[in-house]
């Protein structure tokens, strides 16, 4: 147990609340009465709940490392219930998110004995929007009546409570359906919409006004600190003390919210929405003559062809590919901004969002849905202009490309039309963009942000993670989060005795990565491993292309009943991995964390090779030069860290409880060979190592070789 004295809790305030949490967690305590038989004393917990509420007490920012096992999650939501103030928690998964909703929060209040007045809130696309759900109807080419998915999404509108999109099990997440229809900062009307009072967000708005404890993940928080205080557009209410759960992942989730970002779909929908209302006034509206609402459609149509033409040539330009292994990887903008062809092309585009924003505002002086439309064709306007200013030392800008270049030919590249139907039944052309393009900047580092937008306010902050500290400690993320010298530290060890339940297995006899013969030896050794325990395995990949590969080379030996991420939604597959004793499940990116499959259902963890970023993403690539540019070395000082900090998070998905026992095989001889390596080992829990196969039989029988044996 690691500590910084910065604060201690006997130090703080608020006596009878130190003492409470002490209570709670006793052998005889609330926690202990309520979970009967069940109750494990933990005095990790304890003590980092004590961290907790002094940090609270004092309004200090702490960063906590607790290891998995420790029971963070009630860690934390004891203190912020004895806390005064209102706490907002917020969680990087769904997962986290639904665990505290529904079980940390009631086994919390049955212990204690009342309720912690704390709601869940989700990002406002996961809402149902009523004013766009009522567009959408009169305009859709097809009845509801005659369109069952469309027919059900009005038929759950009319029933449901919460207007979740959770509520229905049908619709996939990439469904267009519920994009034509879902909320959002930039579409809501606030008090000037008609379905005000009955809006999805407003009631959840006026609930969460009233909670003390608030469940929201990154993406919500930085989504609403990123906007101006006094904005309608912001969702949570006045809030006293954050705590970040999942800390690990918080600088890419951040820095998106704290750039600019321009996509294919962004303008579609906001073409979508002005043809709608357009369209729905020329039936009788009050706003402007027919021919003026009939011009402002045609020049959004080509300010949507003006932007396709950009984004086309920029995707062309920067060279991302299409299709392929790096289909929808992001590329560096950079150079492809400085083109004396794409100045001309933005500015084509610029003047033709500039027009529709100008007649918008016009029309928009009757009709609030039509002043919302040019405010968010201006937003459009401002986040193309901060992506045409291109890198500087603190930005870099990126594309993905569309995810095919297959449009029809014709007079105007980068962009196509479609045939659609009005509600009389005539033939109209629709303009598309290419799906799947996005244009970015992005922040190279969230340090200076957090200082001003989340720090400056004074208030208390909690960062916690299973892994925070690679192996020389919190230094790494007290640099990228721009913590000051005072803030609390605090790493606590798992509870669990890795030396007795986990083997690390790192081989010193396969090629290299990258080296001729590398593949087959990976899918030898993993065929060895997963004969030997027969099954029960995660199999993790730093991309997709191994994971494809493997999968398909597996079930070429006879695996056949492989569960294979993309094959199947994430939760169908940790179903069935918890299900199926034997079952194998081969994933990469997001398996790596959150996946929680505790018992004899997981006793192997294979992962390819050791997780090092891309190093041409242009975000990566950015900051390494960044640090080279400031004398520093990006690799001991970045790339490692972050890939230290992934390694840990992948071998955390084996030991989930005091009961279970396995194997994590890291099959990357860099380990052993390359001076980093012991740096990467040395981050990792202490347990039983093998190098050799035969070890790893010997300890998988019930006789754990010795560290001397290996």
């Amino acid at each position: 147990m690691d500590r910084n004295p910065a604060v201690e809790p006997d130090d703080v305030p608020g006596g009878d609340a130190r003492e409470a949490v002490r209570r709670f967690f006793a052998p005889d305590g609330p926690l202990a009465r309520a979970l009967g038989p069940s109750f494990e004393p933990r005095p990790e917990q304890r003590v980092m709940a004590e961290a907790v509420l002094a940090a609270l007490q004092t309004d200090h920012l702490a960063l906590i490392e607790a290891g998995t096992g420790t029971g963070k999650s009630l860690a934390y939501l004891v203190p912020a219930a004895l806390y005064d103030g209102r706490t907002v928690i917020s969680t990087f998964t769904r997962h986290l998110q639904d665990q505290l909703a529904t079980k940390d929060v009631p086994l919390v209040e049955r212990a204690l004995g009342r309720p912690l007045e704390a709601i869940v809130m989700k990002g406002m696309a996961n809402y149902l929007c009523r004013r766009r759900l009522d567009a959408y109807l009169r305009s859709a080419a097809v009845p509801a009546e005659h369109d069952p998915r469309l027919a059900a999404l009005l038929a759950w509108s009319r029933e449901t409570q919460t207007g979740d999109r959770a509520e229905l099990p049908w619709l996939r997440d990439d469904d267009p359906l519920w994009r034509e229809v879902q909320s959002g900062a930039d579409v809501r009307l606030g008090s000037r919409c008609p379905h005000f009072d009955h809006c999805f967000v407003t009631q959840l708005r006026r609930r969460a006004a009233k909670a003390r404890l608030i469940i929201v993940n990154h993406h919500l928080f930085f989504a609403d600190l990123a906007v101006p205080d006094e904005s309608p557009s912001r969702v949570l209410p006045a809030w006293d003390a954050v705590v970040f759960d999942e800390a690990h992942e918080l600088e890419d989730a951040a820095a998106g919210f704290f750039g600019a970002r321009v996509s294919s779909r962004r303008v579609e929908l906001l073409r979508a929405d002005a043809a709608r209302r357009l369209q729905s006034l020329g039936l009788g509206g009050r706003s402007g003559t027919s021919g003026d609402r009939r011009a402002a459609l045609d020049r959004l149509d080509e300010a949507v062809r003006d932007v396709g033409r950009l984004g086309e040539r920029l995707a062309e330009l920067a060279g991302g590919p299409a299709e392929g292994e790096g289909a929808g990887r992001r590329a560096p903008l950079g150079e492809a901004l400085t083109a004396e062809e794409i100045g001309a092309l933005y500015r084509a585009a610029d003047d033709a969002l500039e027009r529709v924003e100008r007649q918008l505002r016009t029309l928009g002086e009757g009709d609030d849905e039509l002043a919302l439309l040019a405010v968010r064709c201006a937003a459009l306007r401002n986040d193309l202009a901060e992506v045409m200013e291109g890198d500087d030392e603190a930005h870099v800008t990126w594309i993905e490309p569309p995810r095919a270049r297959s449009l029809p030919p014709g007079p105007v590249p980068g962009s196509g039309r479609r045939k659609r139907r009005g509600r009389g039944g005539a033939a109209e052309e629709e303009v598309r963009l290419p799906p799947g393009l996005v244009l970015g900047r992005t922040p190279l580092d969230i340090a200076s942000l957090l200082q001003e937008r989340l720090y400056a306010r004074g208030g208390p902050v909690v960062f916690t993670s299973a892994t925070l500290a690679d192996h020389r400690g919190f230094g790494f993320v007290r640099r990228r989060f721009g913590l000051p010298a005072d803030a609390l530290e605090l790493r606590l060890a798992s509870p669990f005795d890795f030396e007795r339940q986990a083997l690390l297995y790192v081989p010193d006899d396969l090629p290299e990565p990258g080296e001729s013969g590398y593949r087959e030896a990976l899918l030898a050794r993993t065929a060895a491993l997963l004969e030997q325990t027969g099954g029960g395995a995660l199999l993790l990949y730093t991309s997709f292309r191994n994971q494809r590969w493997m999968a398909e080379a597996l079930r070429a030996l006879g695996w056949e009943d492989l569960l294979v991420q993309g094959e199947a939604p994430r939760h169908v597959l940790l179903e069935r991995l918890r299900a199926e004793r034997d079952a194998v499940l081969l994933a990469t990116a997001s398996f790596w964390q959150g996946v929680d499959v505790a018992g004899d259902a997981l006793r192997l963890v294979v992962i390819d090779k050791l997780p090092f970023d891309v190093p041409d993403d242009p975000l990566v690539r950015a900051r390494i030069e960044r640090i080279r540019r400031q004398g520093g070395q990006p690799f001991g000082e970045y790339q490692v860290p972050v890939a230290t900090l992934a390694l840990r998070q992948g071998f955390g998905r084996l030991i989930r409880s005091r009961r279970d026992r396995g194997i994590v095989a890291i099959l990357d001889v860099r380990l052993h060979r390359r001076r980093y390596g012991r740096a990467f080992l040395e981050a990792l829990p202490k347990c039983a190592e093998a190098r050799t196969l035969e070890q790893v039989d010997t300890w998988w029988r019930g006789t754990p070789p010795g560290r001397d044996e290996v």
